[in-house]
């Protein structure tokens, strides 16, 4: 609309007469120009900047300015970059869905329509495949090596940001004689994958041992096995019974037990062949006294418990000193 051009004077008698006779004005003539609106860009997800004009809108950012309807619009927006990624223009997100419900294309060029608009920008990030190694650390004397050999390398693949995981079969030594090492502090379970490749899972396994002990040539005890030792752990000790063959007594382990474990380790018992003890009594001749007995060690048993029985009794005495007899009997002493 444009402005009543008209003198003071004659703008206050038109109005008296408005006022005073009740007349009612009438324009005859009515001119208009074209109305301004808003236009407000926003640079949206994976969107690095938006063209307007000579400004710009950034990552993040929205830019708005006014146009008038009608007036022609140019618009390009330009998506991130980021490795690992590929970040493609989806579309344009707008407050006028029927006018910009089908823009995919980043460049944009339309008509100024009547009311304010919003247009944003919105891209789609897609993370790439990207290789990632698993490494296995197989323990050597009680050591893990610094870095795994070649072979216990493989190289995987997964999408950029994902987080891999050790499987159940990684966390399997393929080496007899190895668990895994659960509680070492340089294994890495689970990681995000990195884009440059350098994403590394790595296993730990260590050694495990056995101890055995064996009767021998005269045991009749069966064999003592004690399993999964880590290495330097205490020699277990052996816990079962000594029983030998008749006429035999356990005489000790070989080898002997070294201060740790640090590797498979077989004791074998060996055993002495059992020697009579020397049964003697004073006075030595016959006689209506009482008779004291003495029973003696043979050499090398000192440290041999002595036991004996009287007459064809099945109940066994340990010897711990000499004693007396008051009647004819027969003595039987054993180590």
């Amino acid at each position: 609309s444009r402005k009543l051009l008209l003198h003071k004077k004659e703008i206050i008698r038109i109005n008296h007469e408005i006022e005073t006779n009740k007349y009612t004005l009438i324009p005859l003539k009515l001119y208009f120009k074209k109305a301004s609106y808003k236009l407000t860009i926003i640079a949206g997800d994976g969107i690095s900047d938006i063209k307007l004009d000579s400004d710009t809108a950034l990552s993040g950012e929205q830019l708005s300015k006014t146009y008038k309807y009608g007036e022609s619009i140019d618009i390009d927006a330009n998506c991130c970059t980021e490795e690992g990624y590929t970040i493609e223009f989806a579309d344009w997100k707008s407050n006028n869905k029927n006018l910009f419900d089908d823009k995919t294309d980043k460049k944009l060029k339309f008509l100024m329509p009547a009311g304010d608009l919003i247009l944003t920008a919105v891209a789609n990030k897609k993370p790439m495949e990207t290789s990632y190694k698993v490494e296995f650390y197989y323990q050597e004397n009680g050591t893990y090596p610094t870095n795994p050999k070649e072979s216990d390398i493989i190289t995987r693949s997964a999408k950029t940001g994902e987080t891999v995981k050790l499987t159940g079969a990684d966390m399997e030594a393929i080496l007899s004689g190895y668990t895994y090492d659960k509680d070492y502090e340089g294994k890495v379970e689970s990681a995000i994958v990195s884009w440059d490749g350098t994403t590394i899972l790595k296993a730990y396994f260590k050694q495990q041992f056995t101890v055995t002990y064996a009767p021998g040539d005269y045991g009749k005890f069966d064999e003592l096995i004690f399993k999964n030792l880590d290495y330097g752990a205490k020699v277990p000790n052996y816990t079962g019974d000594y029983t030998g063959s008749d006429g035999y007594i356990f005489d000790k382990w070989s080898p002997d037990k070294p201060d740790g474990v640090k590797g498979n380790i077989l004791f074998t018992a060996t055993w002495k062949k059992m020697l009579i003890p020397t049964i003697t009594h004073t006075p030595t001749d016959w006689t209506n006294q009482n008779v004291k007995v003495t029973i003696t060690r043979p050499e090398g048993y000192e440290l041999y418990e002595l036991e004996y029985s009287i007459n064809d009794s099945e109940e066994w005495i340990t010897y711990n000193d000499e004693f007396e007899i008051e009647t004819n009997c027969i003595i039987h002493a054993r180590i």
